[in-house]
């Protein structure tokens, strides 16, 4: 297979390296200097729709896989279809409904789909008030692309008010992230992260995740880590009843044609014995993808073939039965924003990682050349994988690896796979 992968952090590393050890002819668009030993780097972003496009033409590509979501929510889907090419995602329209944007949360809201009780605003004034008016909201997300970091749990009604005044005020993940939020009530209990393959004969469920998204300061972070997870059967079935059945009714209805991968990060609350979604994606998750591939004991090339032909009910979907941890290297800064004085630091024991290595290693993900060195440029940066016969084994190869291959201010949350 000729595979095309979109994007240059840890999820595409995974996938490249995934797949290229299955023996296929891997290309990475732009990828990232750690990447090369799994495929060819291509210098093209991930907006450039067209040029994408035109490569995948000229160097008769079998799939493209597309990692992160902002290429789906451009088009890039329509692009390649247009033009005969096969590609795991879904369109424009579909991504639209699922980002969670307004448009989403209206979505779920009229068809009575599980979510926590909430409401959208367009000033930190009125945002405010309602915190003030409302103890138990204490949840403020971005509406627009945050990459995973626009959402704050709030300890208290003061946290909350600070989230506001960052993210509509600060602006602290840029001039376009806060132009609307959404506060919702703070659910107790733990997350989950399902995966759905989503094909026109149905859909498989892939295995489940748990993410790690607080950072040490509270904030969300889009991800320190991650671990394999078994639930109850009712989390399972409560999931499929109450939220997914009725979101594929909904697009049915409204006449989306949703084909590729559905992210559901989702809320299980004991006390309630209930599941809640807390957020729609239209792209698999980082570092979920990362977890997945290493669990996943049947080939992937099969699975992406089959997401691209839009049939996956058919596919074989086997699990290795060890235990997988996963835990993330971040530049000093994250999840804020990482400040010049934090990046292009050499990464310290780099030439030792063995990149075919499936027990225990590392993926890039925020990491660079310069001045001919492999260096950090980004918030999470490296990858530290471990599987093994328990979390706890797994965790602590993973947390000894973080140890080994290190850059200057790096850091790591404690107690990922350990709880």
């Amino acid at each position: 297979m000729e595979l095309l992968v979109i994007g240059k952090g840890g999820r595409e590393a995974a996938i490249a390296k995934r797949a290229a050890s299955e023996g296929a002819t891997v290309y990475i668009a732009p990828g990232n200097a750690g990447m090369k030993a799994w495929g060819e780097l291509v210098n093209i972003k991930e907006d450039d729709l067209e040029s994408l496009r035109k490569f995948a033409e000229s160097t008769n590509i079998d799939v493209t896989f597309v990692g992160p979501e902002a290429p789906l929510i451009a088009g890039i889907v329509d692009e390649f279809e247009s033009a005969g090419l096969r590609i795991v995602g879904c369109k424009k329209y579909a991504a639209d409904h699922t980002e969670g944007s307004k448009i989403a949360t209206q979505m779920l809201q009229d068809y009575g789909i599980n979510i926590a009780p909430g409401a959208w605003f367009d000033t930190s004034e009125l945002a405010m008030k309602y915190i003030d008016r409302h103890p138990e909201m204490l949840v403020v997300k971005a509406d627009e692309l945050a990459l995973g970091k626009g959402v704050t749990v709030g300890k208290d009604q003061e946290h909350a008010k600070a989230a506001v005044q960052s993210f509509m005020i600060d602006r602290i993940f840029g001039p376009k992230i806060g132009n609307k939020i959404v506060i919702q009530k703070r659910l107790t209990g733990w997350e989950v992260s399902f995966h759905v393959l989503i094909g026109k004969d149905g859909y498989k469920i892939l295995c489940t995740v748990q993410d790690y998204k607080k950072a040490p300061n509270g904030e969300n972070g889009g991800g320190q880590g991650a671990r394999t997870i078994a639930i109850p059967e009712w989390v399972v079935q409560k999931f499929r009843k109450n939220i997914l059945e009725p979101t594929l009714a909904a697009f049915r209805d409204m006449g989306i044609e949703y084909f590729g991968i559905l992210y559901a990060g989702c809320m299980v609350v004991p006390g309630e014995r209930d599941v809640y979604l807390l957020e729609y994606n239209c792209r698999m998750g980082d570092p979920e993808t990362q977890i997945i591939c290493a669990k996943l004991k049947s080939p992937l090339l099969p699975v992406l073939r089959g997401l691209a032909s839009k049939r996956v009910t058919d596919l074989k979907l086997e699990y290795h039965d060890e235990e997988v941890v996963l835990v993330v290297g971040c530049s000093h800064g994250y999840p804020g924003n990482v400040p010049d004085s934090a990046k292009n630091h050499p990464i310290t024991n780099w030439d030792a990682f063995d990149p075919h290595e499936q027990a225990v290693y590392v993926l890039p993900a925020g990491i660079g050349l310069h001045n001919g060195q492999i260096v950090n440029t980004g918030g999470r940066v490296l990858n530290f994988i471990a599987k093994a016969k328990s979390k706890e084994q797994a965790a602590k190869l993973a947390y000894d690896l973080s140890n080994e291959i290190r850059f200057k201010g790096m850091w790591v949350q404690p107690g990922i796979g350990t709880d």
